[in-house]
């Protein structure tokens, strides 16, 4: 009799030596980079928590939002190799690669995903073609990558998005809500500090403060607090991204807990001295009374809510009156109302001197001879960037993304509330209103933490109003 075939099981001693050996040898190589080549050593451990992440989130990829949502509001930088390496980009990079994987594996759904969202999918591709090929004649080449691994994300979310998700990902909103506005608070009332820096270039964590000559000079406002987002518009942008879905799902289940998270980011919203951000909110909750369809969700936003925000700004409204002040004012004014006259005129500028391939990521700066570092405008930004046919082309494909998540909600109603997915989308959409509002003065996108959250976000609003989670029936894949 021939003998039989020698397998090794999970649980068999050779194996668990083997990999044992592995490991070990892995962690040694890894450390004797670091030490020695620190650029290499961090590609190595990024390797490794990357492939930790991926079996993580195998049967469960919208897991990996977690890491990405943390070291988003703590993305502490490391300098390798003449960058600043991020935690989310590496976790981005794993994102990529989870995609190449479960294609490889044969997962029919994200299969039949892809085949539905292939337009997109090219697009996307042309477009990270398109930044690439004109970031590369230019300094700071490397920043492309951020544009890049951007596009990713979306395609992540677009292809592994689960309704049964939304518990998971609400939950991990409202922390990461809460967490953001209580730090915000707790800096800036018991330590008198605005915001936080993680920047690797500067030796560590930066500690922004501000006094009161510094801010009036800046015609900044009475706080401009910044939080762990390194700006104020970035923090305001944040709370405008995440706070209208939390909001909704509160209205609509009653978890009134989650006051707790939602007050105090209106809190730190308001008190961020960010006109784009409060602008955006307003926007926000103008299109919210119009598309609440109930009754009690209007009347507590009625008798509790609006009462509750009026009484605040009677309070401690001072910071805004003294804000809207200074946007009018003669002096104080030019900080946030001539100085876009004079961006807009180095916009043109190099849009002009640049037109076709335009001068790369993170670059404005330099090639704009000034103390700016970028239009004040998303659209415009991307033209300046990539040039004008590059430039027209992501306006084209994130305005049909918009306005493929507008169509559903406007006229697959029907659907969407069959799904329980009405107020979902309606949270989504509204946030990235508000985040498109505010980018039509500033760039929040270009944020190395906001950029994968809102695209992320995109893709999660994208899959549902394209009614993506039943092309096919999800099957289980096995490492």
């Amino acid at each position: 009799m021939a003998d039989e075939p020698k397998t090794l099981s999970i649980s068999d001693p050779r194996l668990v030596t083997l990999l044992g050996a592995t490991l070990m040898s892995a962690a040694v190589l890894t450390v004797a980079g670091w030490m020695f080549y620190p650029l290499i050593g961090m590609l190595m451990l990024g390797a490794w928590m990357g492939l930790a992440l991926i079996i993580a989130a195998w049967q469960r990829p919208m897991i990996m939002l977690w890491p990405l949502w943390a070291a988003g509001l703590y993305n502490y930088g490391v300098a390798a190799g003449g960058a600043i390496i991020k935690p989310t980009e590496l976790i981005q990079i794993a994102m990529i690669g989870f995609i190449v994987m479960r294609i490889t594996a044969g997962d029919r759904d994200a299969i039949a995903r892809l085949a539905r969202a292939g337009w997109l999918v090219l697009a996307l591709g042309l477009i990270g073609v398109i930044a690439v090929a004109s970031a590369a004649p230019h300094p700071n080449f490397f920043n492309v990558r951020y544009e890049v691994f951007n596009y990713g994300t979306l395609v992540y979310a677009l292809l592994f998005f689960r309704a049964r998700d939304w518990k998971m990902l609400l939950s991990l909103f409202v922390i990461a809500v809460a967490a953001e506005a209580w730090l915000t608070l707790v800096l800036r009332f018991f330590f008198n500090i605005n915001g936080l820096e993680f920047l690797g270039e500067r030796g560590g964590v930066f500690v922004r403060y501000m006094n009161d000559p510094t801010l009036e000079l800046m015609a900044g406002g009475r706080n401009r607090l910044s939080g762990t987002m390194t700006h104020k518009n970035m923090l305001a942008a944040f709370f405008v991204l995440l706070l209208p879905l939390i909001s909704v799902e509160m209205l609509r289940h009653k978890r009134f807990s989650w006051l707790a998270a939602v007050i105090p980011a209106l809190a730190a919203l308001a008190l961020s001295d960010s006109m784009t951000g409060w602008v955006a909110m307003v926007i926000v909750i103008a299109l919210l009374l119009v598309f609440l369809r109930r009754f009690d969700y209007l009347a507590i936003m009625s008798l509790f809510i609006l009462p509750a925000l009026a009484v605040g700004i009677w309070k401690f409204g001072e910071p805004i009156f003294y804000r809207t002040q200074q946007l009018f004012g003669s002096t104080e004014g030019y900080g946030t109302v001539s100085s876009r006259f004079e961006i807009l005129n180095i916009s043109l500028r190099l849009i002009e001197d640049y037109p076709w391939l335009g001068i790369g990521r993170n670059n404005f700066l330099l090639y704009g001879q000034t103390y700016y570092t970028h239009a004040h405008n998303l659209f415009l930004m991307k033209i300046i960037e990539m040039g004008i046919p590059g430039g027209l082309m992501f306006i084209g494909v994130f305005l049909s993304i918009y306005g493929r998540i507008w169509w559903a909600m406007l006229r697959e109603t029907a659907r969407l509330s069959a799904q329980g997915q009405y107020y979902h989308v309606l949270g989504l959409t509204l946030g990235l209103t508000g985040i498109l509002a505010m980018n039509m003065l500033d760039y929040n996108y270009i944020h190395f933490s906001l950029g994968p959250m809102i695209t992320v976000l995109m893709g999660v609003a994208l899959a549902v109003s394209m009614d993506l989670p039943g092309v096919a029936e999800p099957n289980k894949l096995s490492l």
